[in-house]
Parts: C-alpha cells; sequence; structure tokens
C-alpha cells in the first residue's frame, strides 16, 4: 500500500526529491492492486513482470540479466574501438584484447580449421595402452585443462588459512547434477534420453562413422553413471568439516589401491608434499577400483569425450551448434546468443585484468566505491550492534563472532594491483590461446604450493553483476559490474540503495555466519568458535529456514531444497535485517521523508524485491532447483520479508495477512 501524501504540498514534494535523490524505482514496474501484505514480490514488481518478454536467446531475464547486458554495450564498445585503432603498443592490455576477441571472432578461419586443432589431443586420449597408464594420461590431459575422472587442484588449507596444499575433489562427468544421471523422474530421464544421441553426435562431427559413435556415446553415459554413483550429493558437500579429509600421499594410496595416485601427482608437477585434502573421501575409494572394470578401449572412449566436449565452443559453427542444441534440453533457450556477445564473456574470463582494466577506466564512477565504502562500514556496525542484542549467544560466543566481524577484508570494485596472467596470444588460432591460457592458468595454480595466500587475488572480473563471500580469506567482494543501477545509484534515495546494493553487501557479510561459513574463525580457519549451547540455539533457528523454504513449490511436484539452499536463505535473511538496520542508522535520527507517495521503509523493501524479480524458463527452473543453493528470486524476496516485524510496520500489515508467519515458525537469527 502507498501512504496517502495528499497534504503534501507540491513544493515539499519537490523539496524532498532534491535533498533525498529520485525515487530510485519505477512505479509503472509495480502493480499496486495487489496488496503487499499479501503477495510483496507481485505488488513490487507485477507491472514489469507483466510488460517484459523472456529473450529468446536467454534462459532467464531480471535485473542481474539487465545489468549485464548494459555492461556488454560497454565491453563491447570497448572491443569495436580497439579493433578500429590505427596503433596499439605490444604487449599492452589493449593490445592482448584486441587480439585475442579477433582470433575469437575469425569464424572463416575455425571453419577452415575443422577438427584440426583437436586431433592432437584425440591422439594423446587414444595413446592410453593399458589400464595402469591411465594415472600418468589422466595427469597429462589435466595439465592441459581437459577433465575427466577427478579432479585436482591447490587451494588454501581449510584449517591453516596461512598454507596451500593440494585438494582432490570428485569429477568426471558432463551433466549438471548427479542427480540427473540417477533419478527416474521423467525430467531426469529426458534429459539421459537426450545426452546420449548428442553424445553421439559429437563424436561423428569428430570424424568417428555413426556406429562407432553410437557406441562410444554408450560407454560414455555408462561410466559417467558409474561415477555419479560414487558422488556425494549437493546437500552433503554444503558441510565444510565433511569435505576436509587430509592424509599423507602414503595414507591416500594405501585408502585407494588400484589407481597409482604418486605417479598421476608426479605427471602434474606436485611431488615431496606432506599431506594432500580428499574432499569426498568415498568417490576416490570407488573410483581407485575404476579402472579395471572397464577396458583399454573404453578409458580411451570416455577420454575422447572429454577433450571433444571441452573443446566444442572453440571449434566449428557444426560443434557449437550442437553443443547449443543439447544445452536446450538443459535450460530451454530458444536461440543462441549471437557469437559477438558469447565471445565478450571469454575474453572477460581469459583476460580478466587487461579487460576490467579498460571497463573500469569506462564505466566506473569513484564516487560509487567512496559511497560503497561509508555503506559497508554502516552494515557492519548494524550486525556488531545486533550480535550484543542477541538473546539466544551468550558472552563467550559474541566475543569471538564480533572478533570474525572485525577482521572482515573488503574489496570493491576492481584490483588494487592488476596481476598479469602471461601466456602467448595469437590472432590466428583461437583454440591455440584457449589452451596456453588453461595450461598456463593451471601451472599457477600448482605454483602456489609452498607460498602463502594471497590476500589481494581478486576471485571475479570487475564487469561481473555478483558478489562473494570467501571464508578462507574471511573476506567480501563487490565487482563494479554490480555497482549499478538498480542494485546501486548515486542519485537515487538512500533508502532504495540501502534495500538494493545494501542487502547485497549484507547478504555477503552474513554468509561469514551462515551455517556453512560460522565454522570458520575471523583468520579463515575452519574450528569451532561455538559454545554447545550457542550452536544447538543457532542450529534450532536455522532449521526453521530449511522447513520454510522446502514448502515452496515454484514447479508443480518439484520444491526447493531447504538444506541445500540454507546457506544463502540464511544470508538473504540476516543480510536484509542488518541492510534495513544500518539505513536506520544513517538518518542519524532523522525521519525520512515521504517521496511520492513512498514512506522511506516501503522504498527500502520495493529497492530490495526489484533486484529479485525475473523471468524464467521452466526448463532452467528445474535444473536451478537440482544444482543451485540459491532459491528462485520470488522466493527471496518472499521468504525473508515476511519474517521481519519491520516490513510488516511499513505496510501496516496485520495477521492474518499471507506475507506474516506466525512468530512461533518465525526465525530470527542475526
Amino acid at each position: 500500500m502507498r501512504r496517502p501524501f495528499q497534504w503534501l504540498s507540491l513544493t515539499l514534494i519537490s523539496t524532498c526529491l532534491l535533498a533525498q535523490g529520485k525515487l530510485g524505482f519505477n512505479v509503472k514496474d509495480m502493480d499496486l492492486t495487489v496488496q503487499p501484505c499479501e503477495n510483496f514480490y507481485q505488488y513490487a514488481n507485477g507491472g514489469w513482470l507483466k510488460s517484459q518478454t523472456l529473450p529468446a536467446d536467454k534462459a532467464r531475464w531480471g535485473s542481474f540479466n539487465q545489468l549485464a547486458d548494459s555492461n556488454r554495450v560497454v565491453l563491447m564498445s570497448i572491443v569495436k574501438d580497439l579493433a578500429a585503432a590505427k596503433s596499439l603498443k605490444p604487449g599492452s592490455p589493449e593490445q592482448r584484447v584486441n587480439d585475442f576477441y579477433a582470433s575469437a571472432m575469425n569464424t572463416e578461419l575455425l571453419e577452415k580449421k575443422g577438427i584440426e586443432p583437436i586431433k592432437p589431443y584425440l591422439a594423446l586420449a587414444s595413446s592410453l595402452k593399458n589400464q595402469a597408464d591411465l594415472p600418468k594420461l589422466l595427469a597429462e590431459l589435466h595439465r592441459r585443462g581437459f577433465a575427466g575422472g577427478f579432479s585436482m587442484g591447490v587451494g588454501v588449507d581449510q584449517k591453516n588459512s596461512k598454507r596451500h596444499m593440494v585438494f582432490f575433489s570428485q569429477g568426471g562427468t558432463t551433466l549438471p547434477d548427479r542427480d540427473f544421471y540417477l533419478k527416474d523422474d521423467l525430467r531426469s530421464k529426458n534429459i539421459r534420453n537426450k545426452y546420449v544421441p548428442h553424445v553421439a553426435r559429437m563424436f561423428e562431427l569428430a570424424g568417428f562413422d555413426t556406429t562407432q559413435a553410437t557406441k562410444n556415446a554408450q560407454v560414455v553415459m555408462t561410466i559417467e553413471t558409474k561415477l555419479a554413483e560414487f558422488q556425494m550429493d549437493r546437500t552433503e558437500m554444503r558441510d565444510p568439516n565433511k569435505r576436509y579429509n587430509p592424509r599423507t600421499p602414503q595414507k591416500f594410496q594405501d585408502e585407494n589401491p588400484g589407481f597409482d595416485w604418486v605417479t598421476y601427482m608426479s605427471g602434474r608437477g606436485v611431488s615431496k608434499i606432506e599431506d594432500l585434502n580428499v574432499v569426498q573421501p568415498n568417490f576416490f575409494k570407488s573410483f581407485s577400483t575404476l579402472s579395471e572394470q572397464y577396458s583399454t578401449e573404453d578409458w580411451k572412449v570416455y577420454l575422447q569425450w572429454h577433450v571433444i566436449n571441452g573443446s566444442a565452443g572453440a571449434l566449428n559453427k557444426a560443434f557449437g551448434d550442437q553443443a547449443f542444441a543439447f544445452s536446450k534440453v538443459l535450460s530451454g533457450v530458444e536461440i543462441q546468443e549471437s557469437r559477438d556477445k558469447r565471445m565478450l564473456s571469454v575474453v572477460d574470463n581469459i583476460l580478466p585484468n587487461e579487460f576490467g582494466q579498460l571497463y573500469v577506466a569506462r564505466a566506473f564512477s569513484p564516487v560509487a566505491k567512496t559511497k560503497m565504502i561509508e555503506m559497508v562500514k554502516n552494515l557492519r556496525l548494524a550486525l556488531k550492534d545486533s550480535i550484543n542484542k542477541l538473546e539466544w549467544m551468550g558472552p563467550e560466543t559474541k566475543q569471538k563472532a564480533i572478533a570474525k566481524l572485525d577482521a572482515f577484508g573488503v574489496k570493491i570494485g576492481y584490483p588494487d594491483k592488476w596481476e598479469v596472467h602471461d601466456f602467448d596470444i595469437k590472432r590466428d588460432d583461437y583454440y591455440g590461446n584457449l589452451r596456453r591460457h588453461s595450461e598456463m592458468r593451471l601451472k599457477e595454480n600448482i605454483a602456489k604450493l609452498g607460498q602463502s595466500p594471497n590476500k589481494d587475488e581478486w576471485s571475479m572480473t570487475p564487469p561481473t553483476v555478483n558478489a562473494r563471500y570467501s571464508p578462507s580469506l574471511n573476506d567480501i567482494l563487490f565487482p563494479a559490474g554490480i555497482l549499478q543501477k538498480p542494485f546501486f545509484d548515486p542519485e537515487a534515495d538512500d533508502a532504495v540503495n540501502y534495500g538494493a546494493i545494501g542487502w547485497v553487501i549484507g547478504h555477503e557479510i552474513t554468509h561469514g555466519f551462515d551455517d556453512s561459513g560460522s565454522k570458520y574463525d575471523g583468520e579463515g580457519n575452519l574450528v569451532n568458535w561455538w559454545t554447545p549451547e550457542d550452536r544447538k540455539a543457532y542450529d534450532y533457528r536455522t532449521d526453521l529456514v530449511v522447513k520454510q523454504f522446502d514448502a515452496y513449490e515454484p514447479i508443480k511436484g518439484e520444491r526447493v531444497n531447504g538444506k541445500l539452499t540454507l546457506g544463502e536463505n540464511i544470508a538473504d535473511l540476516g543480510g536484509m535485517k542488518i541492510a534495513y538496520a544500518a539505513w536506520k542508522m544513517s538518518l542519524k535520527g532523522k525521519p525520512s521523508p515521504v517521496i511520492d507517495g513512498f514512506t522511506g521503509e516501503q522504498r527500502f523493501f520495493i529497492g530490495g524485491a526489484v533486484i529479485w524479480r525475473q523471468l524464467q524458463r521452466e526448463e532452467a527452473l528445474f535444473q536451478q532447483l537440482k544444482t543451485d543453493p540459491h532459491s528462485p528470486g520470488e522466493f527471496r524476496v518472499i521468504g525473508p520479508m515476511s519474517n521481519l516485524p519491520q516490513f510488516y510496520e511499513a505496510f501496516a500489515c496485520k495477521a492474518p495477512a499471507a506475507m506474516i508467519r506466525d512468530e512461533k515458525v518465525r526465525p530470527s537469527i542475526w
């Protein structure tokens, strides 16, 4: 509901708008026929949902996608300007971006080369002489950036954040989740029924005759299904303690005989290490017995598949079209996005610092960074105040929670120092550019062994429309790409900014205290800093969140997985609560004016709802429910807001309104 404002003179309204900034959202995007206390998502976004059409080349369309498209307009202007430049300094970011993008857009050359680029790697995959050689060959393929079997990399030791260690993780499958191989529901069966012919067609494109390609596809499906049976499911993997299983190399070998792990690690450049982490021990116990269960020829086929699948997007149009044809089964997307746009994303991924520098220079305002620093400060103060007032948490745990909050690192916009990841870029060798990049980055990763973690390292590119919290670094990161409308508008009312980007900031901060992040201390170590009583009280409250989201049914017969999405749902609830408190704190005791009939409190919640509006294809929504730890956008609005008395008050909601949850089942955590 909108508060009446007839008593405000036009002069006063104008003064309020000038003093507080513009409204920050479009009233036409709302549906004022819907009662906000019944369905706030529709109230805040109903007009937009009715007026928008899901683009044929998108699986979903919402605020994140719209901003990403706006950012790509900037990126496209950069590559066009570079292409038109008369000369570029050799080795400069401009020259490297220009050459790489040119190689990606040279489709005539890609057609001419056909399958020639992957022939050496298909030959490598076919060089397996016997099962005993599998460790050595897998190491070589992994070193070159191809998937298969499992994965190994170097990361921060979860219980000693000052060092790196080797991690072994499950893998080897192509479909997005193990359940797609194992479940018997109609959707999963349909995906499998489409997957096998897709694999066969890809083998045909790679030069195999139809009969052999069909046989190969069945081999791939058989081995990948077996690997899926071994894999830990996503919900169980959310527990960091279950993912931390250190072993000496010798113990790892003894527990998993049948596969020469020492030979594999040697092939990856790893030797003389004291320990390693086996993320999913049961997977590796089972995997180590597989080499003898399948013939050498079957393993050759399986490895060839991962060469083909890992290369399809960098080959000719036939491969790209077939890969997209199968992706339609998973996403429902009707047409493929144009190549010039797709390749912008590739450049951003391959040359994050070079492209990032050029993007920031053109699109990022220092005003945004200054304002963000102030907002982060206010949200941290708000959470500290909230922790001190918690009735369910004892003083010992409170002290440690605040110590962790005080230790948070903050990264905003772009890195203070642009790193250089050097590899040869050739204008006439797109596939080779990608291979050289993969090998270089994997080599860099292995080289981290023996080095202290770099806390200044960025894990997102500057144009990215997203944000993140790192438990090992205990820091939050907000790329320049998300610090724009509708998430952040320096000219808009503070209430809306705190409801939008403030909620995002609060969300990331709260991740440090969600069911997983709360198991790490302020130094980024996986260690219990809770008293048993406080942890029990915390778990009771988070269980209410699980039950709440388990009840949501976005597709008939398909519900949100409350345990899989628990961390994100806790972060949404806590993030909104502290963002609201921080906004109130920023007013310094002064009332927020009414603007265009909306109170500041109402504008805060509308600003938050706007960022989660979206249209989504049912196929993509089904995949999200199975694989994504984030709840669908509608429930990221309804879920947290229906738990907040501040929301009830802002819109004068009274029971039994749908947006008011019974106090007995209403979680209040941070």
